[in-house]
């Protein structure tokens, strides 16, 4: 760090902003350390997906003697929730933030990329995971399961709502993306 350069701690909090606006104002080189706040946000977020779509697809799939899929599974108990422990819920989170940390680890030593040319790409991971939604929720109701289709549906809009607001207001669906912890 040059002589010129302040480290701000606590420069992204409410006061910290404005004495980097300050300090900015007077031509310094700042650099504020976060805690990569997005990345916990994006745990949290993907850990809370993963639950949510075993929350549809597994009473389906337990179902499946009724369906193309075939009797693939069972639990020793049945669970509360269509029949399935809640346990499995829990593990699903388990497995969503253990994978997610372990992508971030990896992706932390990654060069920085430029921005891809593809300027939809932001909407295949969501639209993924709501085509695999769509399709576990009409088999729901094309096996008559007029309850778990209804507590899937009611689940799930809200993600979607949240969703269809990101792709509209966000320029992440293709707009560069900002950089992060230094101010110059």
């Amino acid at each position: 760090m040059t002589p010129n350069t302040i480290r701000v701690l606590g420069g992204t909090g409410f006061v910290g902003r404005h004495l980097v606006a300050r300090l900015s104002a007077l031509n310094r080189r700042i650099v504020v350390p976060t805690r990569r706040r997005e990345r916990a946000r994006h745990l949290m977020l993907t850990t809370a997906l993963f639950v949510l779509a075993d929350v549809i697809i597994d009473p389906v799939a337990l179902r499946g003697e009724r369906w193309f899929l075939g009797q693939i599974y069972g639990y020793p108990e049945p669970g509360v929730y269509f029949g399935v422990p809640v346990a499995n819920f829990v593990g699903w989170g388990a497995v969503g933030a253990a994978a997610t940390a372990l992508y971030h680890v990896w992706e932390r030593p990654q060069p920085a990329l430029r921005a891809a040319t593809f300027r939809g790409r932001a909407f295949l991971c969501p639209g993924l995971f709501f085509v695999v939604l769509a399709f576990n929720l009409t088999v729901t109701f094309a096996l008559r399961e007029w309850w778990l289709g209804l507590c899937g549906v009611l689940l799930a809009l809200p993600v979607a709502v949240m969703t269809l607001r990101a792709c509209a207001c966000s320029r992440a669906f293709g707009g560069a993306p900002r950089g992060e912890g230094v101010i110059s």
